[in-house]
């Protein structure tokens, strides 16, 4: 395989207000993996629609 195979391009951008509820999903089930691995960094209860929804 050869390098150039590898590359890929990545598009950074501000999420859109339409797409809350896909970041907060995101959120909600990150902070549900990390606590399952007995990693408490995050509480997935923090990450609800109604904290965010006057962004």
């Amino acid at each position: 395989m050869l390098e150039d195979d590898l590359r890929t391009q990545l598009l950074i951008r501000p999420a859109l207000r339409e797409e809350a509820p896909i970041i907060l999903g995101l959120w909600q089930n990150s902070a549900r993996w990390l606590n399952s691995k007995g990693i408490y960094q995050w509480r997935p209860e923090y990450f609800i629609w109604s904290k965010f929804w006057n962004l």
